[in-house]
């Protein structure tokens, strides 16, 4: 699907579509999901930089778009931290700490295989100058 905006015509913008994607040969199927990653064991990663910001992101592989637990895990996501100012994760990092710029959650399903993460974009806490 596409969205075309601007000062363009239907025709000129279907010309300069199919101009740039003719040699990809579009066959209206969707391309095969490749296998996953095998989950390994992690790691704990510090950059010590001289800036008073921290930024902190983890992800894990979750429940696929086809999994009977897909709507389930949505509504968790949107508890723990894409909802914005009441999730857990918002709550506890800036409300309760007084820590951070951003923090929450994210949550994309596909098919096979779904990733779920949560960050924080904070002020340098006190705990990680120690590191």
């Amino acid at each position: 699907m596409f969205a075309v905006t601007g000062d363009i015509t239907k025709e000129i913008a279907i010309n300069k579509i199919n101009q740039y994607l003719a040699s990809g040969k579009l066959t209206g199927k969707q391309p095969k999901t490749p296998n996953l990653p095998q989950k390994t064991s992690g790691g704990l990663y510090y950059i010590n930089k001289e800036i008073p910001q921290s930024t902190i992101v983890c992800g894990e592989l979750s429940v696929s778009k086809n999994n009977p637990d897909f709507y389930a895990f949505t509504i968790l996501d949107f508890i723990i931290g894409s909802g914005g100012f009441p999730s857990l994760i918002f709550s506890a990092v800036r409300n309760n700490e007084g820590l951070a710029y951003s923090a929450g959650s994210f949550y994309r399903a596909k098919p096979d295989y779904g990733v779920f993460g949560a960050y924080a974009f904070t002020k340098l806490s006190p705990h990680l100058k120690q590191c």
